[in-house]
C-alpha cells in the first residue's frame, strides 16, 4: 500500500506531489533525518536548522536569545552547525536541495519479535 502522509485521506492518490515552501521542505526532512538510527532533533534545533537551510536569519526562528545558544551548542555536537553557521555537513544539503526535490519513504512494517539491527527489509 502506498500512502501519502501529507494528504488527508488514504484513498487519496499518493503520487500526487504536494507543493511547500524551502522551509516547510526543511521542517520535514529535518524531522526525519536521523530516524534511521532512532533520534531525532528537537523542535528549536530543526526550526533553527530549516530556517538557515531557506536563508532566513535566526531571529525568524522565533526561539528567545536565552534558549538559542543552548540550541546551537547542541547542533554544534551533533555536527550540524558550526558556531552560528551551518556545518559543511549541512551545507551540502543546503547546496543540493534547491528544487524539484521529493521526500520517499521505504518503510516496510516488521513484526517486533523480528526486529534486529539489519533494517534494510531482510
Amino acid at each position: 500500500m502506498k500512502i501519502n502522509l501529507l494528504n488527508e485521506k488514504m484513498n487519496v492518490n499518493p503520487e500526487r506531489v504536494i507543493g511547500i515552501t524551502r522551509k516547510e521542505f526543511y521542517e520535514v526532512f529535518f524531522r526525519i533525518f536521523l530516524v534511521k538510527n532512532h533520534q531525532t532533533l528537537s523542535d528549536n534545533e530543526i526550526k533553527i536548522l530549516s530556517c538557515l537551510c531557506s536563508d532566513l536569519n535566526l531571529e525568524d526562528t522565533g526561539i528567545s536569545k536565552s534558549n538559542l545558544a543552548p540550541v546551537l551548542k547542541k547542533l554544534e555536537q551533533k555536527e550540524l552547525m558550526d558556531g552560528k553557521e551551518l556545518s559543511n555537513y549541512t551545507k551540502k544539503f543546503k547546496e543540493k536541495f534547491i528544487s524539484d526535490v521529493e521526500i520517499v519513504f521505504n518503510f516496510k512494517i516488521i513484526d517486533d519479535d523480528n526486529r534486529s539491527d539489519n533494517r534494510d527489509g531482510t
